[in-house]
């Protein structure tokens, strides 16, 4: 469940910031980062859970996924429905509980969704029920001049980051690796972006960062000779 709450006005907005300057400079900024992320899997399922208005929905269809998303606003699906100009498939739902069966999705994705999770760690636990073959998370490294813009603005003002929690990119691969220990999953290999610099294998000084991890195959209990 979110711990922000997005109602029609919001929805019917949400789209205005990647309009501006700045919002074009980092939609473009996100996007190859995500892009990165991906390119070593072949286009197959992809969930995104917290898709929102679908903006980075559509951009996963237009390069060959066969797209779900998820939200549990209705507003935003309701949003992301008419603004859609790839084919995609929505759905209102809780992070927390994937109407879905394990397996369902080659990859799942979550992108800015992960700030405004009042249960992240249940969040990824069901991401990884559902996803054979890796999740892919894209964050608003806490360590960023935005954060902490964000921040000191929600102090006196309402917006939609006041019930928000921003993480590094260690605090990220921290919540994959114990979400994946519940699921009883194996993390075989993992992948850390940032729109900036790297600073050692988790120190992220951009604004925006990316950690992709890909499932072993191999089940937990199977142990070779």
């Amino acid at each position: 469940m979110s711990a922000v709450l997005f109602n029609e006005e919001i929805a019917a907005h949400y789209e205005n910031w990647y309009e501006t300057r700045k919002g074009k400079r980092y939609d473009r900024i996100e996007k190859s980062l995500l892009a990165r992320a991906l390119e070593d899997l072949q286009p197959d399922t992809l969930l995104e859970v917290g898709c929102g208005t679908g903006h980075f929905t559509h951009f996963f269809a237009k390069r060959g996924w066969t797209v779900t998303g998820i939200d549990i606003a209705l507003p935003m699906i309701e949003r992301a429905r008419v603004q859609g100009v790839s084919p995609v498939f929505y759905v209102v739902a809780d992070a927390a509980q994937l109407p879905f069966k394990n397996n369902s999705f080659e990859v799942v994705v979550l992108v800015a969704t992960l700030e405004i999770l009042e249960n992240p760690v249940g969040a990824l636990t069901e991401a990884f029920r559902v996803a054979r073959r890796g999740l892919v998370i894209g964050f608003l490294n806490k360590w960023s001049f935005l954060a902490l813009y964000r921040k000191i603005r929600s102090l006196f003002r309402k917006d939609l980051f006041s019930g928000a929690t921003f993480y590094s990119g260690r605090d990220v691969a921290y919540l994959l690796h114990l979400a994946a220990q519940q699921r009883g999953k194996v993390i075989e290999a993992e992948k850390v972006f940032s729109s900036w610099i790297k600073a050692g294998r988790y120190g992220l000084l951009g604004t925006f960062g990316v950690v992709g991890v890909t499932i072993c195959s191999m089940p937990l209990e199977y142990h070779p000779r």
